[in-house]
């Protein structure tokens, strides 16, 4: 899905706001903001309506066929999980986890690393 600023932006051009939009979708007061703070995404179905409001392409809203920015970090990051089953195995685990989860599990996996 795009950022939200650039929903934001689209909502802009279209001369509404998320606000009004979730109104008009009959949607709940601060969902889409919810989406965004949780990472969740939406049913195409409600992606679809909000397209269909917005005048614009689904893939406008999906941000499919959107090029990522080169990031050799995140390239790094995708190798091992595409090589290494434990890693993807990790990631698996951490998806669920909160902040906390995943800070106190870093600090455990230092700990097991700097073991004399």
């Amino acid at each position: 899905m795009i950022s939200l600023d650039d929903l934001r932006e689209l909502c802009r051009e279209k001369g509404t706001n998320i606000k009004q939009m979730e109104k008009d979708l009959g949607m709940g007061n601060g969902v889409i903001s919810r989406w965004y703070k949780r990472g969740t995404s939406p049913s195409y179905a409600r992606l679809s309506q909000i397209a269909e409001y917005l005048e614009v392409p689904i893939e406008t809203i999906t941000g499919e066929g959107r090029e990522a920015p080169e990031d050799p970090e995140l390239d790094e990051y995708l190798e091992e999980l595409r090589s290494r089953s434990e890693m993807r195995m990790l990631f698996k685990l951490a998806k669920g986890a909160t902040k906390e989860d995943v800070e106190q599990a870093v600090r455990i996996i230092e700990a097991i690393r700097n073991k004399p």
